[in-house]
């Protein structure tokens, strides 16, 4: 995980990666992925030296359910598809072990400076989770 690719996954979260629509049918998603298949693409796609942006201006809608439940489950496969990464990359994704702590980190930081103390534990919870994920593919 490059300095740079560092940044842009913590620093600002959920971000649209551009490619051509050529690139994504010809290298593909790895099916083995419930979650993080985007991060494992964008990596396999950086390493073969495709070009790559993030969009500023691109919006989507995301839609998620509500409640505890969906949210833990949807951690639990965002930290699966971090290791499921790591098996394919073995050291040269040791990075990514960091991802889940620096940006559970930036979202603390940034609710304490902004008073907004109910997303505590929504950062508290997307770090443990997230680990747990991990723990749970690696095992």
């Amino acid at each position: 995980l490059g300095l740079g690719e560092l940044f842009v996954f913590v620093f600002f979260g959920l971000v649209a990666t551009v490619f051509d629509r050529s690139v994504l049918l010809e290298h593909g998603l790895d099916e083995r992925f419930l979650s993080g298949e985007d991060i494992e693409l964008r990596r396999r796609l950086a390493r073969n030296g495709a070009r790559l942006g993030v969009s500023e201006q691109t919006v989507v809608l995301h839609r998620f359910e509500d409640g505890f439940a969906f949210a833990r489950g949807q951690w639990l496969a965002d930290g699966g598809g971090l290791a499921r990464t790591l098996d394919k990359e073995g050291w040269r994704g040791a990075g990514l072990l960091a991802l889940p702590a620096l940006a559970a980190a930036r979202g603390i930081a940034l609710s304490v400076a902004r008073r907004e103390m109910r997303f505590l534990a929504y950062y508290a919870c997307y770090l443990v989770f997230n680990y747990a994920g991990m723990v749970r593919r690696r095992t």
